[in-house]
């Protein structure tokens, strides 16, 4: 294991909770405020210098109008997110059945459905959430077991598109106890065909 210095950031903006995938010559990194909100903010690094573990280089979406920024050229103000109601853990990937970008997340937390939206690009804009599917530990009446960490494994074989969950407690007694918890959970998205439509 090798331990890579990173620039930290003065935002509560966790860089890569969510997807990095590579386009190009570039590897983009989407990562979600440390709040309530999880607004979601996108970078961006060369692909050479992620070989060499330099991140000195890594740039911020800042919107249409000022596109890209060093993290030492943002002075005025935070880098613009992307997406405004997100989540800390999701995944963003190319669904090329839908020709789109699918980022997959829960709704909210700790009980509610998974949802996805799509967009044609990476910088968006980047449709409404759309709910697919309530796992059924969202309607448990226990109040201190939680759902989250909904992730799209498109490397995986599937009839469709393979998608996990996590689930757990906010009482780690029980955890240790309850053998249904804390291991993932998975679910199968079956496509229509949209693919001459938007993402939705």
């Amino acid at each position: 294991m090798k331990y890579i210095a990173t620039p930290q950031n003065p935002y509560g903006i966790i860089v890569g909770s969510g997807s990095s995938i590579r386009v190009a010559d570039w590897i983009y990194s989407f990562g979600a405020e440390d709040a309530l909100r999880h607004k979601i903010y996108l970078t961006r690094l060369p692909v050479a210098d992620a070989m060499v573990g330099d991140f000195s280089n890594l740039q911020w979406w800042n919107g249409p109008d000022a596109t890209w920024l060093k993290q030492a050229e943002i002075v005025d103000r935070p880098p613009l997110p992307i997406v405004n109601h997100g989540q800390t853990e999701f995944t963003v990937h190319y669904e090329s059945r839908l020709k789109s970008y699918l980022l997959t997340q829960f709704m909210a937390f700790p009980h509610s459905c998974i949802a996805v939206r799509g967009a044609r690009k990476l910088i968006g804009p980047w449709s409404q959430l759309q709910a697919v599917f309530r796992p059924e530990e969202s309607d448990i009446t226990r109040s201190d077991t939680m759902v989250y960490a909904a992730k799209a494994h498109p490397e995986l074989t599937a009839n469709g598109l393979a998608v996990t969950y996590c689930t757990n407690t906010f009482h780690l007694a029980t955890v240790r106890k309850d053998e249904s918890l804390y291991y993932p959970r998975f679910v199968r998205f079956v496509f229509q065909n949209h693919a001459d439509d938007e993402a939705k």
